[in-house]
Formats: C-alpha cells, sequence, structure tokens
C-alpha cells in the first residue's frame, strides 16, 4: 500500500514525531531537514518510498518520490 508523507506522518507513534523528519527526493537529495516544523502542504502529498530512523535514532530519514 502506498501512502503519502503526511499520511506516514499521522500514523506514526508520537515519539517518532518528535525527532526531525529529513525528506529526500530524486536522486536521494535532500529537500527538506525538519518535515514536522515546516510550514505549508508542498510535502504533504508526496508518495514514501522508504524510510528509517538514523543510526543513532536523533531524526527519521524519509525518501520520496
Amino acid at each position: 500500500m502506498k501512502r503519502t508523507l503526511y499520511e506516514l506522518f499521522m500514523e506514526c507513534d508520537w515519539n517518532v514525531c518528535r525527532v526531525p523528519w529529513r525528506i529526500y527526493g530524486e536522486n536521494n537529495k535532500l529537500i527538506c531537514t525538519n518535515y514536522s516544523v515546516e510550514t505549508g502542504d508542498e510535502f504533504d502529498d508526496m508518495q514514501v518510498r522508504s524510510y528509517s530512523y538514523s543510526k543513532n535514532k536523533d531524526y527519521v530519514r524519509v525518501y520520496v518520490k
């Protein structure tokens, strides 16, 4: 099942939402350093390819199309 970034964010546990979400687009280019702080809806409808915690669990890495 494909999800949008907004759907994934809303489904997550509160603790996961408290760390920065770094959003990566085409060619693994960073397009947003902290999704939870960004204003506007420009990232909400992007389809999530994959996501994971960073090694130290200090941010979430999300890849979108």
